[in-house]
């Protein structure tokens, strides 16, 4: 595939300053760390209903073996 010529090493170009090289630099390290935040917060988000759910669980088992040991005592 023809490419234009003089853009297969662009970024040892003296064509494009120096500065616009910075900024384009810097905005691709900000957005990997945005998308690095995105799947932590994901990923924490996920872990912390995973945990509530394991309460809630451990919760209603204990109030349904509280609740059968109370029939059992009046029986």
């Amino acid at each position: 595939m023809p490419h234009a010529p003089g853009w297969d090493h662009w970024w040892l170009s003296t064509d494009v300053p120096l500065s616009t090289k910075g900024f384009w630099g810097i905005g691709i390290l900000m957005l990997t760390l945005s998308l690095v935040n995105f799947v932590k917060y994901r990923f924490d988000n996920q872990q912390r209903v995973d945990r509530i759910n394991r309460i809630e669980e451990a919760r209603n088992e204990k109030l349904l073996e509280d609740y059968v040991g109370e029939i059992k005592d009046v029986a």
